[in-house]
């Protein structure tokens, strides 16, 4: 009795190579998430990012790096694993500041409507993103945070798992 072999090149059904690359997307409706090279979108998009925070000081008021007498403050920010690039959403007007694309965003500064942000270490933040508008914005993107979770998949130098 001989044995049929199997082929370990399976042929695969076009349902089975377009099933994962939906759910790789990310594009369940309820935000996007980044990865590498990812671009996204300015508010009303929510996001996900993923990064580590720190507490960066910078030359507050007065004169914010302009005078000897200028405060030092310390901001939250972002530090992404992989650069991403931030658009405007469609037909933003150019008055508005959130209409100023940028390429190579690899930090943002932490901004929350609940207080303080007090966070230290490897969080997945969700939020809508920003464009920097007055000298108290460090940071030209800047996330303004919904939620945050703690993470461990910071030093990973490919993006989200």
């Amino acid at each position: 009795m001989t044995q049929k072999k199997q082929n370990p090149r399976r042929k695969l059904s076009p349902l089975s190579l377009i099933l994962p690359a939906i759910m790789l997307s990310g594009t369940t409706g309820l935000g996007q998430m980044a990865h590498a090279e990812d671009v996204l979108q300015y508010q009303p998009a929510v996001v996900t990012l993923e990064g580590d925070v720190d507490m960066q000081q910078f030359d507050g008021p007065p004169g914010y790096g302009d005078g000897p007498d200028d405060k030092k403050v310390y901001v939250p920010v972002l530090h992404l694993s992989a650069p991403v690039t931030v658009n405007p959403p469609p037909n933003t007007s150019n008055e508005n500041a959130d209409s100023e694309p940028e390429n190579n965003v690899t930090e943002m500064q932490i901004l929350s409507d609940h207080g303080p942000v007090k966070l230290n270490g490897c969080y997945r933040i969700s939020g809508k993103l920003m464009h920097q508008v007055i000298a108290d914005h460090y940071t030209t993107v800047l996330i303004i945070m919904d939620s945050a979770q703690p993470s461990t998949h910071c030093n990973q130098a490919t993006g989200l798992p």
